[in-house]
């Protein structure tokens, strides 16, 4: 199993307290992705449990955009630079 990236460190679904209730998709051949919810258990929950949820994964969905984002940018200082600082 791959180690996880990034997790707010609850670990629930080792825990046996956690349930799925979605998946993350990405198309590798055009870079798009998609989230596919389960609204079984999900939709029936309350609206505070719901937006609770949600904002976790908006939090690790968004610290990952972050790091990403971060290592994107150390390629681009790689590329040679003209006396403006635009890559050559």
């Amino acid at each position: 199993m791959p180690k996880e990236r990034f997790t707010l460190g609850y670990e629930a679904d080792r825990s046996g307290k956690g349930i799925r209730l979605g998946t993350l998709w990405a198309n590798v051949e055009y870079g798009e992705g998609d989230v596919t919810l389960s609204l079984d258990g999900f939709a029936d929950k309350s609206t505070l449990f719901r937006l609770d949820v949600l904002r976790d994964w908006i939090s690790l969905l968004e610290r990952e955009y972050d790091v990403t984002l971060d290592e994107r940018n150390k390629e681009l200082m790689a590329f040679p630079r003209d006396k403006n600082g635009e890559c050559e």
